[in-house]
């Protein structure tokens, strides 16, 4: 057999590639293998960034952890180290200023640098050296790198109130900007702002809270009334008003009398409809008789905290001593330290005391005047017509209660006849205070004008006639006939206050 071979018109095979097509395979190979080589590239950049990424974000979160930690040092300090300046500053403005009239914010500072246009301007010298003692580059453990925050602080609100023990307490905002960083090859700064604020809530709100959630808790009748006034604008008779005069209770609420009337609501957390009350399950008002409620039956959402104030520091004695008689006030060792005389000895003569501490005190049938200031009893018993009278105030009356005798103990005593006279007009100058739980005894009167606060204890007002100003107790008894006036102007005069808290975060990386 022949074979043929097919030639085209110049002598050569079809199947045979052309000099042009020569080394595509060697081309194809160097794209394949430049394509290979710039997405290994690209990984290996991506995991690079990806480490750094990675990488800062722990520093960051390391140093906002120390920034953190440098805004807690600095409420703690605040809270248990620092006492606020009492003269001085110009708190009209904010941030509050120093020297009044400068222009100057009150700052606190232990950072180096400072933020943009903070420097240091406290009216103490050493409270500014323990601020930065404390608080300027602060070493933090635990982070795997070395690691510090400092800090500085602006005053930017602060006003004086009265606080549940009567005594003044202020009442601050303080922006604090807490620097956290790490102290490494790579450095990293973190700054959180955070603005520490006082919590504050009004302690009297209307003429009688009983904190007790049981029956009676609150017990009032004997044909008594409620209404209220403004002490602020001016007298009872001026700013009266058939308004606010509602009683308050976390328990029952009894109300009874014929012609009984509350200008007001009767408020509790109970929601049980009115009826008799049962002490396992107290319902939420008690009527008996004719009683005028004008706002009703009102819920509370929730039952009222109020708490005891702290005992009295210093502890008064406990030694018993009655002023009586021509002598009141007796002489030699058996005297009694800080009570003196008005005019003449003898049987009429008036007493004064001083501010300070007293022990088990007993009056009998005499006059006691008062000044402004704190005094503080272990006990104090007014019998046979005995009266206090508040020549200025603030008064404040501490009671401790200390190893008291009786069925049941009583801690303050009004009820043989005797009474606070307040004629300033003004509830919050005689103030009552006292954590313990034996009882108060309070009476009425035409120009009886003050202030209890005794959450523990279970208090009566005794007497047909009148109080003028806010009582809290554990229970309350007003069921003879008193006709109560709450003190619109309490609301802004005493607060029950919290420890300083956080709020409003910021924070900046750089």
């Amino acid at each position: 057999m022949k074979n043929y071979r097919f030639m085209d018109h110049d002598g050569l095979s079809p199947c045979r590639p052309e000099a042009s097509e020569r080394g595509i395979a060697l081309i194809l190979a160097l794209l394949t293998l430049l394509c290979l080589s710039a997405l290994g590239a690209g990984l290996i950049m991506l995991t690079q960034t990806e480490t750094w990424t990675t990488t800062n974000y722990k520093m960051t979160t390391q140093a906002r952890y120390a920034s953190e930690s440098g805004l807690q040092q600095t409420l703690n300090w605040l809270t248990y180290n620092y006492t606020p300046p009492s003269t001085g500053l110009d708190l009209t403005k904010s941030p509050v200023e120093y020297p009044v009239g400068s222009g100057s914010p009150v700052v606190l500072l232990a950072m180096v640098p400072p933020p943009p246009g903070v420097s240091a301007n406290y009216p103490t010298a050493s409270v500014q050296t323990a601020f930065s003692a404390a608080l300027q580059d602060q070493p933090i453990s635990g982070m795997g790198v070395p690691a510090s925050y400092s800090v500085a602080a602006t005053l930017l609100h602060m006003r004086m109130v009265r606080g549940i023990d009567g005594a003044p307490f202020p009442v601050q905002t303080w922006r604090v900007v807490s620097r956290g960083r790490l102290n490494s090859a790579r450095a990293a700064k973190v700054e959180l702002s955070a603005d520490l604020q006082t919590p504050t809530s009004p302690a009297f709100n209307g003429p009688v809270f009983g904190v007790a959630p049981v029956c009676a808790s609150v017990h009032s009748g004997g044909n008594g009334t409620t209404d209220s006034y403004d002490s602020s604008v001016g007298p009872y008779a001026v700013s009266q008003s058939n308004t606010d005069g509602s009683l308050g209770s976390n328990g029952n609420i009894w109300v009874e009398g014929t012609s009984t009337h509350i200008h007001g609501s009767v408020q509790t957390p109970l929601s049980d409809s009115p009826g008799a009350c049962n002490g396992g399950s107290p319902d939420a008002l008690s009527i008996n008789g004719t009683p005028t409620i004008d706002g009703g039956l009102v819920p509370l959402p929730a039952p009222l905290v109020y708490p005891a104030p702290p005992p009295p520091s210093p502890l008064p004695p406990t030694t018993s001593y009655t002023v009586q008689g021509g002598n009141p006030c007796g002489t030699g060792p058996s005297a009694l330290p800080l009570c003196g005389t008005i005019g003449p000895s003898g049987p009429s003569a008036e007493v004064t005391f001083a501010p300070g501490l007293y022990g088990n005190i007993t009056v009998n049938n005499k006059v006691v005047h008062l000044t402004v200031g704190t005094y503080t009893f272990n006990q104090l018993l007014l019998a046979g017509g005995a009266e206090i009278i508040v020549d200025s105030g603030p008064v404040v009356l501490q009671l401790a209660g200390q190893s008291l005798t009786g069925t049941p103990p009583v801690v303050l005593d009004m009820a043989g006849g005797s009474f606070v006279s307040n004629p300033t007009g003004d509830a919050a100058n005689f103030y009552i205070s006292y954590g313990g739980t034996a009882e108060v005894h309070m009476r009425g009167s035409s120009d009886a004008y003050g202030v209890v606060y005794a959450p523990n204890s279970n208090v009566s007002v005794y007497g047909s006639s009148h109080w003028y100003g806010s009582i809290i107790g554990n229970t309350v008894d007003v069921s003879g006939g008193i006709n109560l006036h709450y003190d619109r102007n309490l609301s802004s005069e005493f607060y029950i206050t919290g420890a300083l808290r956080a709020s409003a975060f910021s924070w900046n990386k750089f």
